[in-house]
C-alpha cells in the first residue's frame, strides 16, 4: 500500500528522533514523506537531499517561532499542500499526517471529503493553538489570531478514519470529537542505538573536571520555559557549591536574555547556541542534572527533551503535570517540584550535597526506556495498532 506521510516539521534528511523520521522508517508500506524546504529549528532553508522518499514544498521563511511570518508560512504549506494532493492523492490511499500543523491536516481532511476514498490518519505529536500560545509574552494577541486553528483542528479530528497521539492527556483530549473511531496514544520512543550512532558522530571535545557537576537546559530558547526560575535557583546554588556549572544547550528567541543572565547572575557554564544533533547529546552525555521546566499552566504533556534526558540518563528536574512526571516518580529518575525557587534551590542543594546517593538514580533511565519508551516497542505496537484497525 502507498503511503504519504504529511509533516511541516523534522529534520528527515538526518536520523534524529522526529515522529516523520520514525513512522517512516517503521512503516511496513510504500510510504512518501512531503514536508517544507524550510527548517523550523535552524530557521533557514534546508538542504533537500534525503535517504528516505522525500517531496519538499516551498514556503515562505520566518525569523521568530510566534510571528505572523509563521502563520503565514504555514498555511503556505497548507495551500501548496492542497495542490499537491489534487495533482498526486489518486495514487495513494492512505494518508498519515502529523500534527501540528492544524491548517495541513484541515487540508487533508478536506481532500478526503471530497474524494471519499483517503484513508485519514491524523497522529496529534502537540495540541495547537494551545501548545504554542505558551511561547510568546503577547499572549492575548496572538490568541485571538489563532482562534481558527482550534476550530480548523476539531474539524480534522472529526475527519479522520484513525486518530493516534504521543500522550495519554492528547487522546483523552480528542477522542472525545470522534468517539466512534478507534484511538490510541504512543509515545515518541527513544532509540538508544540511533542515538548512540549520532553521539559518535559529534565533531566536538569536551573536558569535566573530577568533582563538577553539570546542571543543563537543553532545547529551544523559547517563551514556553521558565528561565528566570532556573537562574534564580542557579544563583544561589552556585554561590554555596563552586563545583557545580551551567550549561544552556540550545539556540532561539531568547538567547540574548540568557546572555544577559549569565553575565549579570555571574553564572559560571556556557551557553552552546544552535548545535547539530551529535553535539547537542555530546553535551548532554557530560552533564547530571536536567531542567525540564515550563511556565505555568502549559498544557505540554511530554517533549522530546524530556527523552533526550532519559537518553542521556540525567536526573530530571519537571514541573510538567501528568504522564511525564508518573514516569519520573514511578521509576525515580528524576523530582518533581513547582514552579518555585525556592523548592528548586533546596531540592538542587540535597541533591548536590548528596550526590553519592543520588547519582544511582541514572541507572533508572535504562530501565525505563526498557520497560516503556523503547522505539522499537513502541513503533511496533504502532504497526500492530495500523494493521488491525486497516485490515491488513
Amino acid at each position: 500500500m502507498k503511503v504519504l506521510i504529511i509533516s511541516a516539521f523534522g529534520n528527515v534528511n538526518s536520523d534524529t528522533n522526529d515522529r516523520v523520521n520514525s513512522v517512516y522508517d517503521y512503516l511496513s508500506f510504500d510510504p512518501k514523506i512531503v514536508t517544507t524546504d524550510f527548517s523550523h529549528r535552524d530557521k533557514e532553508y534546508r538542504s533537500q537531499t534525503s535517504s528516505r522518499n522525500v517531496d519538499y514544498l516551498h514556503v515562505t521563511p520566518y525569523k521568530k517561532s510566534l510571528s505572523i511570518a509563521r502563520i503565514f508560512s504555514h498555511w503556505t504549506f497548507a495551500i501548496r499542500l492542497f495542490i499537491y494532493l489534487l495533482k498526486n492523492g489518486k495514487n495513494y490511499k492512505l494518508i498519515y499526517c502529523i500534527t501540528p500543523t492544524p491548517s495541513s491536516a484541515f487540508v487533508c481532511s478536506i481532500y478526503k471529503r471530497l474524494t471519499k476514498r483517503i484513508f485519514l490518519i491524523i497522529d496529534v505529536i502537540d495540541i495547537w493553538p494551545e501548545g504554542l500560545l505558551t511561547i510568546n509574552k503577547h499572549f492575548n494577541i496572538f490568541k485571538i489570531l489563532f482562534l481558527p486553528w482550534s476550530w480548523i483542528s476539531i474539524f480534522a479530528y472529526k475527519s479522520a478514519n484513525l486518530l493516534i497521539t504521543a500522550t495519554k492527556g492528547f487522546k483523552d483530549r480528542i477522542n472525545k470529537y470522534n468517539p466512534g473511531i478507534p484511538c490510541d496514544y504512543f509515545p515518541l520512543g527513544i532509540d538508544n542505538l540511533a542515538n548512540t550512532k549520532l553521539l559518535n558522530q559529534s565533531t566536538i571535545k569536551l573536558f569535566k573536571p573530577v568533582g563538577e557537576i553539570w546542571i543543563c537546559y537543553a532545547g529551544n530558547l523559547g517563551y514556553s520555559y521558565d528561565f528566570d526560575l532556573m537562574f534564580e535557583s542557579i544563583e544561589r546554588v552556585q554561590n554555596k557549591n563552586k563545583n557545580i556549572r551551567f550549561y544552556v544547550i540550545g539556540g532561539g528567541v531568547r538567547l540574548e536574555y540568557i546572555k544577559d543572565q549569565f553575565n549579570t547572575r555571574r553564572i559560571l557554564g556556557h551557553i552552546t547556541g544552535n548545535l547539530s544533533y551529535p553535539n547537542y547529546l555530546k553535551y548532554l552525555s557530560y552533564c547530571d542534572i536536567g531542567f525540564n521546566l515550563y511556565v505555568n499552566n502549559s498544557p505540554v504533556a511530554q517533549s522530546y527533551k524530556f527523552n533526550d534526558y532519559v537518553y542521556s540518563s540525567i536526573i530530571t528536574i519537571n514541573n510538567l503535570k501528568g504522564e511525564t512526571a508518573d514516569l519520573i516518580s514511578e521509576y525515580q529518575i528524576g523530582i518533581n517540584i513547582s514552579n518555585s525557587s525556592d523548592e528548586l534551590t533546596v531540592i538542587l542543594n540535597q541533591l548536590i550535597e548528596n550526590w553519592d546517593s543520588f547519582s544511582s538514580w541514572k541507572d533508572n533511565c535504562v530501565l525505563l526506556i526498557d520497560q516503556v519508551l523503547s522505539k522499537d516497542k513502541v513503533y511496533m505496537r504502532l504497526m500492530n495498532f495500523l494493521k488491525t484497525n486497516l485490515k491488513l
